[in-house]
């Protein structure tokens, strides 16, 4: 994937040329596909110059796209994504130069919640927010309201776990924090399934509001 902005751009990261070298050449040699300077850049951004996490990232985030090509190879969404969900960036960054990303459940019918598309419409707008330039990460507020347990019964375990293990170690830019509001026994019974397979700093970075009416 080309991105809209070059390394050369970006003077402030020169100290990774010789970083972004080294995993380029680094690629092959793990049978893994081609990616750009850029790419790379954002990796690396990303993991804090640590060329050995960089890799670690790359290979998850391989291996994540590759097991799930419904989310991650059909780069165009369904209607049902926009009848069900609502996903807004916030227009400025915050202080320490994250973008804030708002999560909603629109549509409280279970028949129309298709966790791929939800997935696969987020993961979009991650690499949306860094296709200009890296950022310092991204803050995840994701509204509730409209989940419940017929919801919980239509989640697949594979994409659930995948995109998780996608969210807290293969994506091109640190999520820094997830604030879930509204939530009840639906959020609980996520955890329930999350935790066994999520590391403890990734469930570190998760806040709850609950909500006592539902």
């Amino acid at each position: 994937m080309v991105l809209g902005f070059t390394t050369e751009e970006l003077e402030k990261y020169g100290g990774t040329d010789e970083k972004v070298k080294r995993l380029k050449k680094w690629l092959p040699e793990e049978k893994l596909p081609p990616l750009t300077s850029e790419q790379i850049l954002l990796f690396l951004i990303k993991e804090e110059e640590d060329v050995e996490r960089a890799k670690a990232a790359i290979k998850i985030s391989y291996h994540c796209k590759r097991s799930l090509p419904k989310v991650f190879n059909k780069r165009k969404l369904d209607q049902s994504f926009y009848d069900v969900f609502q996903v807004c960036c916030m227009p400025e960054k915050t202080e320490d130069g994250c973008v804030i990303i708002y999560v909603s459940l629109i549509d409280g019918d279970y028949r129309k919640f298709n966790l791929d598309e939800f997935f696969k419409g987020l993961f979009m707008v991650f690499e949306a927010e860094v296709y200009h330039q890296p950022i310092n990460g991204i803050k995840l507020i994701v509204n509730m309201e409209n989940g419940g347990m017929w919801h919980f019964a239509k989640l697949k375990f594979f994409t659930l776990k995948t995109s998780v293990e996608y969210f807290q170690s293969g994506t091109p830019v640190a999520i820094k924090e997830i604030h879930c509001l509204n939530t009840n026994f639906f959020f609980e019974k996520i955890l329930v399934l999350v935790r066994p397979f999520a590391d403890k700093v990734f469930l570190s970075k998760v806040s709850q509001t609950w909500d006592e009416l539902g």
